[in-house]
């Protein structure tokens, strides 16, 4: 089982499974601390299901800065807060989230993103909205 970009995040096998993720996320740290413990707050939620104790034992096997992540025992709820990002274009991007529990499904929720309220947040959304429409105006590297 493996939850996209959780791995990459929580400090699972390979931090660099995901190239370049450790430069995506400015916080990286703060952030794999955060996804870990969320991670332990879902298997003690759901002791009964079998999937978040196989990703924790996949996560733990494939790396070291995980167990140590994990064997800290911190949980974390995070329901709001800010995240920054690294564009490979535009730089660092800021941006205000929001967790919503559904109604329905207790396990799922819905992340709502928004850029910071500073200016440059603000253009660097709304030029990579005009690249959704025509793809930016020159080659990204990937």
């Amino acid at each position: 089982m493996r939850a996209h970009g959780l791995p990459a995040v929580a400090g699972g096998e390979d931090e660099d499974a995901v190239p370049g993720s450790r430069d995506f996320y400015v916080e990286w740290d703060e952030v794999a601390v955060a996804t870990a413990g969320q991670l332990r707050v879902a298997a003690g939620l759901y002791p009964e299901d079998a999937e978040p104790a196989e990703l924790v034992r996949e996560l733990g096997d494939g790396s070291e800065t995980f167990r140590t992540l994990w064997n800290a025992r911190k949980v974390d709820v995070r329901t709001s807060g800010t995240k920054s990002f690294r564009h490979p274009a535009l730089g660092t991007i800021t941006f205000c989230y929001e967790n919503f529990v559904t109604a329905g499904d207790p396990r799922q929720r819905l992340a709502v993103f928004v850029p910071a309220a500073d200016d440059a947040a603000d253009a660097a959304v709304r030029l990579l909205t005009t690249w959704t429409r025509t793809g930016p105006p020159f080659p990204m590297e990937r």
